[in-house]
């Protein structure tokens, strides 16, 4: 995290229970992957929008890539896309998605009372063929695959709801403890204090 020295939002989510409308989260959804770094598809041909669409798609469908091009016909083939997001630099890419965590976290919680922190692991079936068999983990069957992406998140409850602070992959032979030291690395940046770690 980059020291809580956060970009400010046109929206900004005061309230984990103020009412948004469809209007206002599209705004801030479109808002939010502006400010992930994207130095890696500089000179393509495609354009970057048409790519944020099929990855907010995905994102909002709880899909694949895949799934949003093969079922749509205005936007472009899954290899287009895939080839074009690996371009991009992991790194700068994981803290960023980080520090937007931390940007709308922020704008949410008080900063001078402690908190309970949540850990947790979350697999994100995965379909199709890697270029990297490090790029997947092996879970129990679902939804007809036994490949995932695995994360480590780490979260809090704030008015009932959960609110994710920060992520990690948890990639090939990665174990769980380094996830999980990594996660709680970006966790103490945040300005409040940890009471409890579930």
């Amino acid at each position: 995290m980059s020291d809580m020295n956060l970009p400010k939002l046109k929206y900004v989510l005061t309230d984990p229970d103020e009412y948004i409308s469809n209007a206002q989260l599209k705004a801030l959804a479109l808002e939010l992957p502006k400010l992930v770094p994207m130095e890696g598809i500089e000179g393509s041909g495609l354009d970057s929008e048409a790519i944020m669409e099929v990855v907010l798609r995905a994102a909002v469908g709880t899909t694949s890539i895949n799934g949003v091009t093969e079922n749509t016909e205005d936007t472009p083939d899954r290899k287009t896309v895939m080839d074009w997001l690996h371009t991009l630099e992991k790194g700068p890419m994981l803290d960023a998605v980080n520090d937007i965590l931390a940007l709308v976290a922020m704008t949410v919680l008080d900063r001078d009372r402690s908190r309970t922190i949540c850990l947790d692991f979350m697999d994100n079936p995965f379909h199709g063929f890697p270029d990297d068999e490090d790029e997947y983990r092996r879970m129990q069957a679902r939804d007809g695959t036994t490949k995932c992406h695995r994360y480590c998140t780490a979260f809090v409850i704030a008015q009932g709801k959960p609110l994710t602070l920060a992520v990690e992959p948890v990639d090939g032979d990665d174990s769980k403890a380094d996830a999980v030291e990594r996660v709680l690395a970006r966790v103490e940046n945040y300005p409040f204090e940890t009471e409890h770690i579930l």
